[in-house]
């Protein structure tokens, strides 16, 4: 029973982990590829506004999506591991106290 307790808090904070890095690398392709639509527009003079069905406006709205939708996804995995901190707590013994 502890074992699979443990196992199953040391996933949910690799799942945290992994989420936090993909927070960042969200941000970083968002980063770029504002500059990548800003240089173009700035080689080609255009200030129209980004396709929506083209690759780029997919990307944005892919990206815009996912940046939503993570701190949603984040919030869940913390209140697993604060469940399996309890869980874990009650299965073990007391070491500290």
């Amino acid at each position: 029973m502890l074992s699979s307790e443990g196992s199953a808090l040391t996933w949910l904070i690799l799942a945290r982990h992994t989420l936090i890095c993909r927070a960042l690398e969200l941000d970083a392709e968002f980063e770029v590829l504002s500059l990548l639509e800003s240089a173009r527009d700035r080689r080609s003079g255009n200030e129209a506004p980004i396709d929506a069905f083209g690759p780029v406006g997919r990307d944005r709205r892919r990206l815009s999506v996912e940046r939503m939708l993570l701190p949603f996804v984040v919030n869940d995995v913390e209140s697993g591991i604060l469940q399996a901190w309890r869980r874990l707590d009650t299965v073990s013994p007391k070491i500290f106290g």
